[in-house]
Formats: C-alpha cells, structure tokens, sequence
C-alpha cells in the first residue's frame, strides 16, 4: 500500500515527523511570536509531550498504520489547543482571531486531504481502492510493456481516473511496473502503471490484473479526464434510455452519440496539432 501514497500524503508525514523543528519558526511567522519568547514555548512540557505524539504519527503515516489516523486526529485537535495557548501568552499580532482560524483552517484542510487518501484502506478494507472512484465498462485492446520483458497483449474491462482492469492470460507478478498504450476515441493514450492486484478466472471476474496508473503528467490527466468524461456520457444515456426507447431508437441514438464523441476528438485534436 506504500506504493500508492500521494507526495502530498509524504509530505504530511515529513512534517510531522520533523514538527519540534518546524512548529517554532511557523507559529512565530503566523502568531507573531518574538524570538525570545519561542524559549518559554520549548521549554513547556505540553509542547514536548505534542511533539512526541506528532513524530509517532509522522511514523505511523509514513508507514501507513491504520492506528496512525486516529493518533493523527488527536495530534491535531492538541495542536489546535496548543496554539491558542501560544498566540494568548506570547502572540502580539493585532489579528489574533484570524490568526487562529488561519491556523484552524490550515490543519482542517491537512485533515480533510490525509482522510480523503487513507479513508478506504483504513476504514473500508473491503472497497478495493479501484472501486473509489467512478469505473466506466469498456473493451478496447492494450499493449502491456513490463520492465524489460516482451510486449503482451490484453483488454481493459474498465477504467478510471486512478488506474483499469486489464484481461490477460500472461502472468505477471504483483507490484511490477508496467507501459500501457491504447487508443479510444481516437485518442491515444500512453501511461505507467504498477500491478496492484491480481484476479484468477471465476465465473464473475475473468484472470487479469488490476493496475494502479502511477503520477500522470497534466496532458496525460487532461487525456485522461476527457475519455473518462465521455465514457460517462454514454453510460449515463445507457442507464437513462435503455428501457424508455425502442431498441431501434435506442442503437441509432446511441451511434449518434458515438459518431458526436469522435467529431469532437478529432476537433479536440487538431487544435492540439495547431
């Protein structure tokens, strides 16, 4: 699960790991603190017991401990604490109220963003981090490249913004890096990606790998953004018309769906070649 942090998610980690180095000179910049008096903040045994509890969770993060979330939002809430503590006794800015709800703010955000990451691994083990996201059923050939080994050949079943399901005979191990190239409404596609699990044939799942697409560039994530875009548009006419259409209606109104998605990727593209 470690291969799947954000840099922002390692980021948090560092900083908490490092927080008696970096709270002084932060809480100084935003509270006002004089130097002189960042000497009684270290000396405060509160201050030296919320830098253990922020290094362990710092750990804990890093390492992706489950009990490390509920540690990370005690951290916090004594941060808070600690803060008002500071700016009462040693703050002189003239904007101690939006100082503090800067502050607030600040870690409220922190929060939000770590629990968006972590939330299914922690509190939904049972949803797969492929199923977080909108998934949209498709089947379109793909070129698997792992590291220095041939080519293979396969098909995605579905996709999303995070990573695809890819039918394959081949075996390939879990945790590989792997190229995919594909095209769909004439757009080509071209990402890495790492095995984040593998599916033997059942009667519901055909033996594949799903793959967790590695840090897109912007132009691979706008690519991206508009197949998934697209795929939406016809699943959500599928789940509305399907059943409110005659079958005639519904593949002519379908195709013209289609053939609209394809006009405007080619336009879309010729406007990239200019």
């Amino acid at each position: 699960m470690k291969l799947y942090r954000s840099k922002f998610f390692k980021s948090v980690a560092i900083f908490y790991l490092g927080f008696p180095l970096f709270y002084l000179p932060i809480s100084a910049l935003l509270f006002d603190v004089p130097a002189g008096s960042l000497v009684g903040v270290l000396l405060w045994p509160s201050y030296f017991f919320i830098s253990i509890l922020a290094i362990t969770v710092g750990y804990a993060l890093w390492q992706m401990h489950r009990w490390g979330w509920y540690l990370f939002i005690v951290t916090n809430f004594l941060i808070t604490y600690l803060n008002a503590i500071v700016l009462n006794e040693y703050g002189t800015t003239h904007h101690q109220i939006l100082s503090f709800l800067a502050s607030f703010f600040g870690l409220s955000v922190v929060t939000y963003r770590v629990a968006q990451e972590i939330r299914v691994p922690y509190f939904f083990p049972k949803i797969r981090w492929w199923e977080s996201n909108p998934r949209y059923k498709l089947s379109i050939p793909v070129k698997i490249s792992p590291m220095d080994a041939p080519v293979i050949d396969g098909d995605i079943l579905d996709i999303s913004m995070v990573g695809c399901f890819i039918k394959t005979k081949k075996e390939i191990y879990q945790d590989q890096k792997v190229r995919l190239q594909f095209v769909i409404f004439k757009l080509s596609f071209e990402c890495s990606g790492v095995i984040a699990w593998r599916a033997k044939e059942s009667v519901t799942i055909p033996k594949g790998m799903g793959v967790k697409f590695l840090p897109l560039r912007r132009p691979q994530k706008r690519t991206l953004r508009q197949i998934c875009r697209r795929l939406k548009q016809i699943s959500d006419f599928y789940r509305r018309s399907r059943y409110l259409l005659s079958h005639e209606e519904f593949c002519k109104r379908l195709k013209e769906l289609e053939s609209e998605i394809l006009q405007s990727s080619s336009s879309s593209r010729k406007r990239l070649l200019r």
